[in-house]
């Protein structure tokens, strides 16, 4: 390696643990990741790929109970850790026997469903901390599942079936959670192919260096001068946190304009949250060598609401296709229902659905202590879940309409509005009472 190439990854780590150390404990997980990137030739040996894989399998519990229950410490997470690493095992088991063409996907999916929908449901279980840890690790797991049981057996020369690919698709330590994993976007295996290592590691430089450092800065003075005012503590609470503070209060007190540029600005600043967990993942994954794409991709150029709903949450939204829009169409289609709303009719359906289970399996530490309630608070939400997938199936079928740009301007204004409402009806939902998001969306239309 020459003293450029070992500079420049030596750049790759000073920068990098510039933006992890502040971070805490994730430092524990990413820094071996950044560690393996300074390895001479790493890229070039199979071994590298190995030292990827037990990085993942070691590493990956644990990461999963640090960041989803901030009530673990060091001493007490070894019975927990004990039990992600079980169901750890379990996902390798199905999913290499997938891989390896050994277990049908239908049946590996319904045997890892029905023994988590068992661990959730036995008290037993639930009230114990190798359950605990096993059922959070199945919950975050889910996704990653049933995309492996769809998209990883071969199609045609591009096989990637093997125990290394399997351990690769459990939840990575470098991803978030909502991040489906590497080899299951369709252009993967194309854009692995095209990118060279060296190139792949100088994207992620440039990620972060360009939006992540600076989205971090922005999001951490934010948070500590929104204090001074109701408006700037209201935007700073956009980012939902399971935890009861007085919102409702402070929100109380606003004006009708002052809670509309909350709304409005709050999605912005959940933007920004979202555009910084996702590019820590996908700089990390590319330093790597893993060539993700960007969680959050220049939702400024978005022309109608569809295209804002896709690039603001780009994953998630490859999941709510994938899973449940792509069927849902084939459905119709098969229904004879005329093929002008075809697609209107199986986005707004589709994106229902997703948001719906998506929520529900997204806080696993919730779900395995109360499922039950738990559940039926997050149905209750329905209003804003039927709500997002009717406005994402309604700018399809405006789009269709609209031939002037400045229409389709004025579709994405209305419906980003309608969006902000909404999500601000949904977090005083998330931290208050149905009653509270109501009360929100009355005084945003004027109605209380």
């Amino acid at each position: 390696m020459s003293f450029r190439d070992r500079a420049f990854r030596l750049l790759i780590y000073a920068v990098g643990m510039a933006l992890v150390l502040p971070l805490g404990r994730v430092a524990l997980v990413i820094l071996p990741v950044l560690l393996i990137s300074l390895w001479p030739r790493a890229h070039r040996s199979p071994y590298y790929e190995r030292l990827l894989v037990i990085f993942n399998i070691v590493l990956a519990p644990l990461h999963i109970l640090l960041m989803r229950d901030s009530n673990y410490d060091w001493p007490s997470i070894y019975v927990p850790m004990a039990g992600s690493y079980l169901a750890m095992l379990l996902f390798l088991l199905l999913a290499s026997g997938i891989f390896a063409n050994r277990v049908r996907p239908g049946k590996a999916v319904l045997a890892y469903v029905s023994i988590f929908f068992a661990f959730t449901v036995s008290s037993e279980v639930r009230d114990s901390d190798i359950g605990q840890g096993a059922i959070m690790f199945l919950a975050v797991a889910i996704w990653y599942f049933i995309y492996v049981a769809m998209f990883a057996r071969p199609k045609g020369d591009q096989k990637i079936g093997s125990f290394e690919m399997a351990a690769l698709c459990a939840p990575g330590f470098w991803l978030p959670i909502s991040t489906p994993v590497p080899g299951m976007l369709p252009n993967w295996l194309e854009k692995a192919k095209s990118l060279e290592f060296d190139e792949t590691q100088k994207s992620g430089l440039r990620l972060l260096i360009l939006t992540v450092i600076p989205t971090y800065i922005f999001i951490e003075t934010f948070k500590s001068i929104a204090p001074i005012h109701p408006l700037l503590y209201s935007i700073s609470r956009s980012y939902i946190q399971f935890q009861p503070i007085p919102l409702g209060i402070v929100e109380g007190h606003l004006t009708w304009v002052e809670l509309w540029t909350s709304a409005i600005f709050g999605v912005v600043y959940v933007t920004a949250n979202f555009a910084l967990q996702f590019g820590i993942g996908v700089t990390i994954a590319r330093m790597c060598g893993l060539p993700l794409l960007r969680g959050v991709y220049k939702v400024h150029q978005s022309k109608s609401f569809h295209e804002f709903f896709y690039r603001f949450n780009y994953y998630y939204a490859q999941f709510a296709l994938d899973i449940f829009i792509v069927p849902l169409m084939k459905r119709l289609k098969r229904w004879k229902v005329p093929p002008t709303y075809v697609q209107p009719i199986g986005f707004a359906l589709g994106v229902m659905l997703a948001t719906t289970l998506f929520h529900i399996f997204r806080w696993p530490h919730l779900l395995s202590e109360v499922p039950l309630d738990f559940i039926s608070r997050e149905t209750q939400i329905g209003f804003y879940y039927v709500a997002i997938g009717t406005l994402v199936g309604l700018s399809i079928w405006i789009g269709v309409k609209l031939k002037t740009p400045a229409w389709k301007r004025i579709e994405l204004i209305v419906f980003f509005c309608l969006f902000s409402a909404l999500a601000l009806a949904y977090r005083n939902y998330t931290v208050s009472d149905r009653e509270q998001a109501y009360l929100m969306l009355r005084r945003l239309f004027l109605l209380e």
